[in-house]
């Protein structure tokens, strides 16, 4: 079961999805076999079963298979002693299930998902621990998508000063979350701000990609026509006030 799991994972990292799902459907039969119905190892099986079918576009057959992974790693935590990896384990499953339910606009399910990693995460991990992090992030994001987007603008910035914190101002971490801010700021019609944050972003860009990267042209071009927009506001209210 091991070796068709670790073949599973390369292929699924080459992106060849097809083999993948065989080899882990193969360590799931070789894992039910030689163990009960109720181990740790089986349930990991069954998340990479799920999410390589996510990645397939079948929704429907992941989620399945992702509610059975939980539901055999939430006898562990409910168990007298509940270890850091299973609390993670679980934590990633509910994550996986979280993308599932975006992916069917369903951002209830979603916020619940993400909300109960995040709080399996905080009883063992210290809060700037990465993977509380990221469920923080995954949070603010289905809220954006729900259109909370003050709410989700506002857990960005507490994970944006927890990471420059812990991996600086400078990091690649707080950088794509000043990114994501950018988003939401775009949305909100506040270009000044998404502006602020799209200069850090590129200083970054510049100082890491090669210069003729594509994602540095994105930036200038993104921050062009947000300054065009906004000196074309600006003169659409003089001009307003002038003629009033």
């Amino acid at each position: 079961a091991v070796t068709y799991s670790k073949l599973g994972l390369i292929q699924f990292a080459l992106e060849q999805l097809e083999p993948a799902l065989e080899s882990f459907e193969r360590a799931y039969k070789i894992q039910r076999l030689v163990n009960n119905n109720n181990n740790l190892e089986l349930s990991k099986i069954i998340n990479n079963i799920g999410v390589t079918q996510y990645q397939r576009g079948d929704i429907s057959s992941a989620l399945k298979n992702l509610i059975e992974s939980l539901e055999i790693q939430r006898k562990w935590l409910n168990g007298p002693i509940r270890r850091e990896s299973n609390v993670y384990e679980a934590s990633v499953t509910l994550c996986n299930m979280g993308k599932v339910y975006l992916e069917k606009n369903d951002y209830d399910m979603s916020f619940y998902a993400y909300e109960e990693a995040l709080m399996l995460q905080t009883s063992s991990f210290k809060k700037d621990h990465n993977a509380v992090l990221l469920s923080l992030g995954n949070i603010a994001f289905a809220k954006a998508k729900k259109g909370e987007k003050s709410k989700a603008l506002q857990i960005y910035k507490g994970v944006h000063r927890a990471q420059v914190g812990r991996f600086g101002a400078g990091s690649r971490e707080a950088v794509e979350t000043i990114g994501l801010m950018s988003v939401i700021y775009i949305q909100q019609g506040n270009f000044n701000d998404a502006i602020k944050c799209l200069f850090q972003v590129l200083t970054w860009q510049k100082a890491n990609l090669d210069e003729h990267h594509l994602a540095i042209r994105n930036t200038k071009r993104t921050i062009r026509k947000l300054k065009q927009a906004v000196n074309a506001k600006s003169f659409s209210v003089v001009k307003k006030k002038v003629y009033h």
